[in-house]
């Protein structure tokens, strides 16, 4: 695989994409010696996944300007350490921005950093949240990106979408009928989705912009990078941090709360069991605390 001042890295996942990034991660391992508090070990493990990472997901390409970009490292430790401890995150995201600095373009060292340990992924946001990213959409520089903010929080809250589905869902998905608005969702986990009313109209809209086979969020794109969220996101100040897990639960925990059948819940938000809504139960109120939540639409 290659060997750099007697260590030898192997990748132990995703190998059949190694020889993508191998160069890259092996020359700047070579040229890190020396020029940061870590050994070229500790560097190789955080430095090997990454590039991994970056080349499957389509978030950069090998070369130093993209990969050591502190706006992609830091949606990596977001998004694709997810399994990791605080901790850890904190740890390989150190490594990393060691590297940024010695290699990366240092226009983006000047861009303040997020927290790397966001909040429970599983803990809705509130309503004055909600709220506060719908004047966040519209405060966005260009009507371009007002409307892109728009469908990205419509998919989120209005419709539940993973991370993936939002890059993936192309005008002609979005249905009217007689009850409101439904997307068609195709993929993996294809299934047909009720929006919720007050998310409803920016997909709409969004239906009606274009041709059927465009993206719906961020249409003229020619692909489906996982950090395009992530990306589109850094690239303006929200008042809360914008998640795409955490928009989803927000959908599922007001499903809980209006107590919307579980069997026709799970069917839409496209999880395989009941009990993958036990991470939500602790954000649902008891019976006589939610009378009020369950009138809300």
């Amino acid at each position: 695989m290659g060997s750099t001042d007697g260590y030898e890295y192997h990748p132990e996942l995703h190998v059949e994409h190694w020889p993508h990034v191998r160069s890259f991660v092996l020359e700047t391992l070579a040229a890190a010696r020396g020029r940061t508090a870590y050994s070229e070990k500790e560097l190789a493990a955080a430095l090997g996944p990454y590039a991994l990472w970056c080349w499957r997901t389509g978030s950069a390409i090998d070369t130093s300007e993209q990969m050591l970009n502190v706006a992609v490292i830091e949606y990596y430790i977001a998004e694709g350490l997810t399994g990791y401890t605080k901790a850890g995150r904190g740890t390989i995201r150190s490594r990393l921005l060691r590297l940024a600095e010695a290699f990366g373009p240092d226009v983006k060292l000047r861009q303040p950093l997020r927290a790397y340990s966001g909040p429970n992924p599983s803990k809705p946001y509130a309503l004055l949240d909600q709220a506060g990213f719908t004047s966040w959409a519209r405060s966005q520089g260009t009507r371009l990106r007002s409307a892109n903010a728009a469908v990205l929080l419509s998919l989120g809250f209005g419709a539940g979408l993973s991370n993936e589905e939002i890059i993936s869902v192309r005008r002609g998905d979005i249905i009217p009928d007689e009850l409101g608005l439904l997307l068609d969702l195709k993929g993996k986990r294809s299934r047909r989705i009720p929006v919720l009313e007050l998310w409803s109209p920016a997909l709409l809209q969004a239906s009606w912009a274009g041709e059927p086979d465009e993206w719906a969020f961020l249409p003229g794109r020619h692909y489906r990078s996982a950090n395009l969220t992530g990306l589109f996101i850094s690239k303006s100040d929200a008042p809360v941090r914008l998640q795409t897990r955490r928009m989803r639960a927000t959908w599922i925990v007001h499903h809980l709360n209006r107590g919307t059948p579980a069997v026709p819940l799970l069917e839409a938000s496209g999880l395989k069991s009941i009990d993958a809504f036990d991470q939500f139960l602790p954000f649902v109120p008891k019976w006589t605390e939610s009378r009020t939540i369950w009138a809300l639409k």
